[in-house]
């Protein structure tokens, strides 16, 4: 896990050397989680929706042979939500139902950066994140006909309960303008995780995030 960190940082700091652009973006999300299955059967989810914040530094207008325009972003998030999923027959039944606040370290790399109209820029790029620190609070609750009533189990009593890391995809829309050397974006970004924020659950629950940021940053050309 360091070494990961230490690459990421590493990948980061030299792209700097070469970036026109450099911002600190401070803002909030909300979001929660999310999966793609059906409530059928036995089979129910509910997932409700949290505060966090976010904050980072971001390099942008890396040009490589004047044919790619890269965006990077290197943060700090926290983000929480509930959730409650439930599976099962008709002689038993798992359920898991509780609360989860995240802190994470994330990279993002954005290859594809599009000017709409001036000053009005649209992203699209990968995001690896990793868990720094978190908070689980809730019960695992287990039965069978044929046995007697099973104890609650603490989810954070639960080892490798939540995933180490996550990674998904984001979109980002937003204005920026310039006064000076320096910048100023205002913008709009959307996260959607295509990787498990939990194991050993009865759903395959992911995160997704809606975030608002403004970045402060200086201009080198």
């Amino acid at each position: 896990m360091r070494i990961r960190a230490f690459l990421i940082l590493f990948v980061f700091v030299s792209t700097i050397v070469h970036s026109q652009n450099i911002s600190f973006d401070l803002g909030g999300n909300y979001g929660s989680f999310y999966d793609f299955r059906r409530d059928e059967g036995h089979f129910r989810t509910d997932y409700s929706p949290g505060f966090g914040f976010s904050c980072g530094f971001r390099v942008s207008e890396l040009r490589i042979d004047s044919l790619f325009n890269l965006q990077f972003f290197l943060g700090f998030e926290q983000y929480e939500g509930d959730f409650y999923a439930t599976d099962g027959g008709l002689g038993g039944g798992i359920s898991e139902n509780g609360f989860l606040k995240k802190q994470i370290i994330d990279f993002e790399f954005y290859p594809l950066n599009i000017d709409l109209v001036p000053n009005l820029k649209l992203s699209l790029g990968m995001e690896v994140n990793f868990r720094v620190n978190q908070f689980v609070n809730g019960t695992r609750n287990q039965w069978q006909i044929s046995e007697p009533i099973s104890p609650n189990v603490q989810l954070s009593s639960i080892d490798g309960f939540v995933r180490p890391f996550n990674c998904g995809i984001n979109a980002a829309f937003g204005y920026e303008f310039q006064v000076g050397q320096l910048i100023f974006k205002p913008y709009y970004k959307y996260f959607i995780g295509i990787t498990q924020e939990f194991d050993y659950i009865q759903s395959h629950a992911r995160a997704h995030r809606h975030v608002f940021l403004l970045g402060i940053g200086y201009s080198f050309r």
